[in-house]
């Protein structure tokens, strides 16, 4: 179904100004996510090989030992499995002391380092990795990314300022659904049509290929084996089930050099870098799944939103959960909430006051008194159109209200010296408390990163993931055994380091 025949038959009905109540902002609910019992005697490294798998680990020693070949002529410096592991630990523990900004004869040095990277390997070793370390395979012909030719990397080089899918299984994409009206398939329907698509029913495993955004060249064959066995192991944990709040937005990884889809996110720490559509559980910042965004491929994309949404989800659809999925004005629209709708899940969003489905009520502002919300309803579908203190209309869409809801918040709004109490519709309150599961993620791999620098883009997303890997596993090992952080990523590099 188009949208226009969406907007067109979509009449809104006017509910009126919601009154205010006296009542306040009510406690956080009792979590909604669990954690498998039988996960309780999993050690650090088995928390991270659930997600940094050992067949991620051979793919690595398997690609970077053929460019060596390639490059030296020669098989005398082939690297083991043992050095790749160890080479995990030492980046680990570079994120956890926040070294990895530090020059490698600095960390390796006699009378300014630290012993645990001599012991651990030596300092030739590393840098020797560093440079040769590769996500593809060398001797196939790839369709190339970069806008300049690659370079080296030796672990401290500075940065320069400036679809074939495989065998894990057919790409899904929303659009398969644009010419049919889904609001008219039950949700058992629609989950059995899209298993059978994907010939996924009666799996135990979902197959899922969500790592490059659909319809383009395969640009980014130099990280796609790595990526896609990465993202499988996210959407198939075994010990985790989600809670039933999911967050869809931008995921940023910083990076300044030569690359054909970077892209620059004011908003974002970094700005330039590779971006990832993610979904991420609002309640514990577990990273359940994302796709790499390859830039413009031929003319612009229609419903983007709509459909990275469809593709990111539907591998949690798959095994079973509902859930409310949480996004920004660049994802949220009604049509996206008939497809979540017929999937048996809910909405909950902000919208730009440009989308040609609102009701011309809903984003006037003319004559309105700050601190007011108008509630407009259609079947199941809420919109929330919310005159803040600040003299800005906010306009949230909700399918998982059921009432108007006005609960009050004293913040520090200052008109002079006099502060106000303004009153926020719960809708907005919920939004704004279930947003942040991917901005969590960007937060928590930010503080703790292994990522070194490097002009090559396709190590800089390995960082990534060696990042979101760690994070993850530090989040399901601290639910049986509570500690901090940083103890757990000792304990890991530890453990890692000290593999033989």
């Amino acid at each position: 179904m188009q949208e226009d025949e969406i907007v067109g038959t979509f009449k809104w009905k006017k509910e009126g100004e919601a009154p205010k109540s006296s009542r306040h902002v009510k406690a956080s609910p009792d979590p909604t996510y669990s954690f498998d019992p039988k996960g309780s005697n999993l050690t650090e490294v088995e928390c991270f090989r659930l997600f940094f798998c050992e067949e991620i680990t051979n793919n690595l020693l398997l690609f970077s030992n053929k460019k060596i070949a390639k490059e030296h002529k020669t098989d005398d410096n082939k690297l083991s499995k043992t050095s790749i592991l160890r080479y995990l630990g030492i980046l680990l523990y570079m994120g956890a002391h926040h070294d990895v900004i530090n020059p490698v004869e600095e960390l390796w040095s006699i009378d300014h380092g630290k012993s645990i990277y001599r012991n651990s390997m030596p300092r030739d070793n590393f840098k020797f990795i560093s440079s040769h370390i590769e996500t593809y395979d060398v001797g196939q012909p790839d369709d190339v990314c970069d806008d300049a030719s690659d370079t080296s990397d030796d672990g401290d080089v500075e940065e320069k300022e400036e679809a074939d899918n495989g065998p894990e299984g057919e790409y899904f994409n929303c659009a398969e659904y644009s010419d049919r009206d889904f609001r008219d398939l039950s949700e058992e329907q629609l989950r059995k049509d899209v298993r059978i698509k994907r010939g996924i029913v009666g799996s135990g495993v979902v197959k899922v290929v969500p790592a490059i955004t659909p319809n383009a060249h395969d640009s980014f064959s130099k990280i796609r084996v790595i990526l896609d066995k990465f993202i499988s192991n996210l959407v198939n944990q075994t010990y985790y089930k989600p809670s039933n709040s999911v967050s869809v937005d931008e995921h940023l990884c910083f990076y300044k050099g030569h690359m054909c889809a970077k892209v620059f996110i004011k908003s974002k720490p970094g700005r330039y870098g590779i971006k990832f559509w993610m979904c991420a559980d609002c309640e514990t910042g577990m990273t359940l799944n994302f796709q790499m965004y390859c830039g413009k491929c031929g003319g612009k994309e229609d419903n983007q939103g709509f459909r990275v949404v469809g593709d990111i989800i539907l591998p949690t659809l798959c095994r079973g959960n509902k859930f409310t999925v949480v996004c920004d004005n660049f994802f949220c629209t009604l049509r996206l909430s008939h497809y979540l709708a017929s999937c048996g899940c809910q909405l909950l969003g902000t919208m730009r006051i440009n989308r040609k489905e609102l009701p011309d009520e809903a984003k006037t502002i003319k004559g309105r008194t700050p601190d007011t919300t108008i509630f407009f309803s259609k079947g199941n579908c809420k919109l929330i159109s919310y005159f803040n203190e600040k003299k800005k209309l906010v306009l949230v869409l909700s399918t998982c209200h059921e009432k108007n809801e006005i609960e009050v918040v004293e913040q520090d709004v200052f008109i002079g010296k006099e502060k106000m109490t303004i009153h926020k519709p719960q809708p907005i309150l919920d939004y704004n408390h279930k947003m942040g599961g991917v901005d969590t993620v960007d937060q928590m791999t930010r503080y703790y990163t292994c990522r070194r620098r490097t002009n090559r883009w396709n190590i800089r997303a390995l960082y990534d993931m060696i990042d979101i890997a760690a994070l993850n596993a530090y989040k399901t090992y601290s639910n049986y055994h509570p500690c901090k952080r940083v103890d757990f990523l000792n304990n890991l590099s530890g453990a890692l380091m000290k593999m033989k």
